[in-house]
C-alpha cells in the first residue's frame, strides 16, 4: 500500500511540474487498507480538464492512454492510473464518493435511490421528472456528512475500512437497508450490466443473501410512490425548498402549455406525421407565436388559426423554411 502512496506522489509531482497552471488539487483516492493488490491508482483533481495530450507530455514513456468521459486512464511503473476530474466546489464531495472501493458511491447510493434521490459524483440530488422524462434535478447538498446523517449512517472511520467486511457492516447498519436493494434482478438494464461486473458489489449482494437465510427482516419497507418523502427529505435539506418550488412551477408551465399546444393537435390539423410532423413542429418552435410563453396567453382558437396559416406557408413555399421534410 505504501508504494502506491510514493508513485501516486510522483504521479502528482510530474503533472505538477508540466501542467501547474491546470492543477489546483489534487488527492490519491483511498482504498480499503486491507486490500490485497494495489494494481491501479485512482487520482481525483480539479482545475482544468486535462487532456490524453496532457499527460503524454506529462509521461511521454506512458503506454495505452485513453478517455473515458471525464476520467483519463494511463500506465505509470506497471499500475494504471485513472486521473478522474472534480469541480472544486464539490471536490471533497467526490473523494468520498470514489473512496473505499465503490462502498461510499454504488453502496450508498442504492439506499439514496429508495428515497427518489439520485447521489452522484457531484453531490446529492433531487431529479424531477414529468412522467419518465427527466425535467430537472435540485440538489440537495455537496457534503458527504449530509448523506451520511440522511441514510442514519454512523460516522466514517478516519482512516477508512479495513476490507470488505468493515464496509459491509457500516453499510447494513442503516435502518434503511435491505438485502433486497442490491439484488442484481433489481436493478435496471444499464446498472445490472456494470454492477455485474463489480467485485465489492457482488461481495454486499452475497453478503444480503447470507443475512437472509439467517432469517434478517429489513427494518423500514420503501413506497413505489416516492413523492412521500418529501418531507423528510426538505427537513434535512431545508435549503432545498425555495429551488424546487421554482422548478415545480416550471414544470406545472410546461405541462400547461403541452395541453394547448403539442404535436398530437398540429398533426390532427395538418395530417402529418412522422419525420414530416417533426419538421413541421421544429419550424413552429422558432417563432414568436409559439413560444410558450405567448402559447400561455394565445386563445385555443387562434392557436389553432396560426398553426393552418404557417402550415398554408409551410406547403406554398417549402424552401423558405429550413430543415422543410417537402
Amino acid at each position: 500500500f505504501p508504494v502506491t502512496i510514493e508513485y501516486a506522489e510522483e504521479v502528482y509531482n510530474n503533472l505538477w511540474n508540466v501542467h501547474h497552471d491546470k492543477l489546483t488539487q489534487m488527492a490519491d483516492i483511498r482504498a480499503l487498507s486491507e486490500k490485497e493488490t494495489f494494481g491501479d491508482m485512482d487520482l481525483l483533481y480539479c482545475g482544468t480538464p486535462l487532456t490524453v495530450d496532457d499527460v503524454k507530455l506529462a509521461f511521454p514513456n506512458t503506454k495505452a492512454v485513453s478517455k473515458n468521459g471525464t476520467v483519463i486512464s494511463f500506465e505509470y511503473k506497471n499500475f494504471q492510473v485513472d486521473l478522474i476530474y472534480s469541480d472544486s466546489d464539490v471536490f471533497r464531495y467526490a473523494y468520498y464518493y470514489f473512496a473505499d472501493n465503490d462502498f461510499l458511491g454504488n453502496g450508498v447510493g442504492v439506499l439514496a435511490h429508495k428515497f427518489g434521490l439520485k447521489h452522484g459524483h457531484d453531490g446529492l440530488w433531487l431529479p424531477i421528472r414529468d412522467g419518465d422524462n427527466m425535467f430537472a434535478s435540485v440538489r440537495l447538498s455537496t457534503d458527504y456528512r449530509d448523506i451520511l446523517k440522511f441514510l442514519e449512517l454512523p460516522t466514517l472511520p478516519t482512516d477508512g475500512f479495513k476490507n470488505p467486511q468493515d464496509a459491509f457492516e457500516w453499510l447494513s447498519s442503516s435502518p434503511y437497508y435491505s438485502p433486497d436493494h442490491y439484488k442484481l434482478e433489481k436493478r435496471n438494464t444499464i446498472a445490472k450490466v456494470r454492477d455485474r461486473k463489480r467485485t465489492n458489489y457482488n461481495f454486499i449482494v452475497s453478503c444480503g443473501v447470507e443475512l437472509e437465510q439467517a432469517g434478517f427482516v429489513p427494518k423500514f419497507q420503501f413506497n413505489k410512490n416516492k413523492s412521500i418523502y418529501l418531507s423528510k427529505i426538505f427537513d434535512a435539506f431545508p435549503s432545498a425548498i425555495k429551488e424546487y418550488n421554482v422548478r415545480i412551477q416550471k414544470l406545472g408551465f410546461s405541462r400547461y402549455v403541452k395541453t394547448k399546444f403539442n404535436g398530437k393537435m398540429v398533426g390532427e390539423l395538418t395530417g402529418l406525421t412522422g419525420k414530416e410532423l417533426g419538421g413541421f413542429m421544429t419550424h413552429l418552435n422558432r417563432l414568436f407565436e409559439f413560444t410558450p410563453e405567448q402559447i400561455c396567453i394565445t386563445s385555443d382558437d387562434q392557436i389553432q388559426q396560426n398553426i393552418v396559416h404557417q402550415f398554408a406557408q409551410y406547403l406554398s413555399s417549402p424552401s423558405m423554411f429550413s430543415g422543410s421534410p417537402f
